[in-house]
């Protein structure tokens, strides 16, 4: 913005567009943000007009607006901006490479900061992040905005966000995140080593809030070998029509089909005979590889590298 207080053409002041798309490679990433800095992502990107935008701009929206759509009413809501807008540029966001089988990142913005005096958020959005935010055509997720932001955690947020990428409407639909993967998206690697503990304090809160008080019905279920999680089965049904409709207008586009590894569609298509045999030789081949169930993590991540191997055989 000039002196004068006139808007530079590269500048845009915008109020959300309701709806929120992102690549669905970016629902699977993994972060550990607080609830603030979840909230001024999902407005920024509510001003982008995904499938049409093809470059970034500097972006600029009023604490108070977050704060009002959020429905709270903090009187720290000025400390937390301030706090969240420098983690925003500092901390990255992990996209998880097929290629090194391992999460890789960087900061979302490029810049990102708060300016107390006009209670205002100034934010442009990193290059690098131009594959998972604009020309979305297929393998993307979109949900209006004013369903996730009054969730209160950040893992409801993101189990929301798991949600609206299985759903599809008018269908039961479901989909298997490793235990492994799910605890890195989370980045709860070192947290609630017990899985009983995890589900008590994460998965379930976060499960039963969406329930609540968004436009889809979730189960999440663990598939266990023996008495060791390896997967959580989550079960997505819209709640129907919304009752809204008229003022949220249409969706912008519509996403493409739901990205899902090949060696998981395989496995959940086999009967229950099939899965049963598949999962027993997949625990004698992750012993053999060094993998010990004393160690329940790495065990659970070792099973489901080998059903991929044996895919894999089969389908050669």
């Amino acid at each position: 913005m000039s002196q004068n207080g006139s808007i530079l053409p590269d500048e845009v002041v915008s109020s959300p567009r309701r709806w929120v798309a992102v690549s669905n490679d970016m629902i699977m990433a993994r972060l550990d943000w607080n609830i603030m800095m979840h909230r001024i992502l999902m407005v920024l990107i509510s001003q982008i007009d995904s499938k049409n935008d093809d470059s970034f701009r500097i972006q600029r929206v009023p604490v108070r607006r977050i704060r009002d759509m959020a429905q709270v009413s903090q009187k720290s809501i000025h400390e937390e901006a301030a706090e969240a807008t420098a983690r925003l540029v500092r901390e990255p966001i992990e996209f998880w490479s097929t290629d090194k089988k391992d999460y890789e990142g960087y900061p979302i913005f490029s810049m990102c900061k708060y300016k107390s005096r006009e209670g205002m958020i100034e934010a442009k959005f990193n290059e690098d992040a131009r594959s998972y935010l604009l020309q979305l055509r297929e393998h993307f997720t979109q949900y209006r905005l004013r369903q996730a932001i009054p969730l209160s955690t950040p893992y409801a947020i993101r189990t929301y966000e798991i949600a609206k990428m299985i759903e599809r409407p008018g269908e039961r639909r479901s989909r298997q995140i490793p235990v492994g993967r799910f605890r890195k998206m989370f980045s709860l690697e070192d947290k609630y080593g017990r899985h009983s503990d995890m589900r008590r304090r994460v998965i379930d809160p976060s499960v039963e809030q969406v329930n609540e008080k968004t436009d889809v019905n979730v189960r999440c279920e663990d598939v266990r070998d023996g008495q060791t999680p390896i997967a959580l089965q989550w079960t997505v049904e819209s709640k129907g029509p919304d009752q809204d409709t008229e003022d949220e207008g249409k969706l912008r586009h519509t996403p493409g089909s739901l990205e899902k590894s090949e060696h998981e569609a395989w496995f959940e298509d086999l009967s229950p005979e099939d899965q049963t045999e598949t999962l027993k030789e997949a625990r004698r081949r992750a012993r053999n590889s060094g993998y010990t169930e004393d160690r329940p993590r790495s065990f659970s991540a070792g099973v489901m590298q080998m059903i991929s191997r044996i895919y894999r055989e089969q389908n050669e």
